[in-house]
């Protein structure tokens, strides 16, 4: 099940929606029929060829809606459905899933009210205007932020999987950065903040930790006992991170796993233990073939994050 699913059927009292980007299939009605999102607004794709010009879908209730040549600045937009969307929630509790798809492909200059204080940085080709989107998705998410009551939310911030390569910046490089295991393309930032966070503000964790830990982490945070949802289940890989974000005991043993399949660059698995979390084992091939022999890289990701 995923989470809106379980949300469902443990007849939780929240309600539930989802912006921006949905890019893992199901044609039209995916977010509802793959996701479980009785409510979402945003784009089918990967990413938009005109932040200016683009197709809107809407999925409200198992009913898609397709809007052609959508003027709004895509990070504009969905920041207004959202906004509208929470303001409509009243005091009742709410889950809103924020998938921007910028900065992405294409690079572009973004509109000029969104500027951070003191004006855009500057910068020529795709780096700076990668920057200038960014510093424009800033703005929005500060005016997100500034709409919902921050001493009754819990917010998480998550990169997405490394920088693309045209744009990619030291300690990484060229083929170390979106779409390889390499640190360059799992590697990123994630910023926990709220009422049910009780460890010091600015506090940093060197405790290892994977996407796939909030959903464990999000459930518990709504109330929601993850063995009882899970039941059904015979093995959950995520691992809650309340204790780390509570500052009590934390007994999981903790790692990071990491695979690229389906891709004609080639197959491959990274790990790394909280036994040993300086080190990172490789292994490229498809697990699935016994006709494919695997090669193997060991580096020692402290001393050499660019895994040279």
């Amino acid at each position: 099940l995923a989470i809106p699913e379980i949300f469902s059927a443990q007849q939780s009292s929240y309600a539930l929606a989802s912006f921006g980007k949905w890019h893992l299939g199901g044609n039209s009605t995916g977010p509802s029929t793959r996701g479980g999102w009785d409510y979402f607004k945003g784009i089918q794709v990967g990413g938009v060829t005109d932040y200016s010009n683009w197709t809107k879908l809407e999925v409200i209730n198992g009913e898609a809606t397709k809007k052609e040549d959508y003027t709004t600045y895509t990070t504009t937009d969905q920041v207004n459905d959202a906004i509208s969307w929470i303001s409509s929630r009243g005091d009742n509790p709410w889950l809103c899933w924020m998938a921007f798809n910028a900065p992405h492909s294409p690079f572009h200059e973004p509109p000029d009210d969104l500027d951070p204080e003191g004006g855009y940085s500057a910068g020529t080709g795709n780096a700076g205007r990668y920057n200038r989107m960014l510093e424009a998705l800033d703005t929005e998410i500060k005016r997100l932020l500034g709409a919902v009551d921050l001493d009754k939310t819990n917010i998480i911030l998550l990169g997405d999987n490394g920088t693309p390569n045209q744009v990619v910046q030291a300690p990484f490089s060229s083929g170390h950065s979106k779409g390889e295991i390499y640190q360059g393309g799992v590697h990123v930032p994630m910023v926990i903040s709220g009422p049910d966070i009780s460890i010091a503000g600015g506090s940093v964790s060197g405790k290892l930790v994977n996407c796939v830990d909030l959903f464990s982490t999000i459930l518990e945070l709504c109330g929601i006992k993850v063995s009882t949802a899970t039941s059904a289940v015979d093995h959950i890989d995520s691992k809650s991170l309340i204790p780390i974000l509570q500052g009590t005991a934390d007994n999981a043993d903790r790692c990071v796993v990491v695979e690229k399949f389906g891709d004609v660059s080639g197959n491959g698995r990274a790990l790394i233990s909280d036994d040993h979390p300086d080190y990172k084992l490789i292994i490229f091939g498809d697990p699935e073939s016994t006709a494919d022999t695997p090669t193997f890289q060991f580096y020692n990701i402290t001393n050499d994050p660019n895994e040279e």
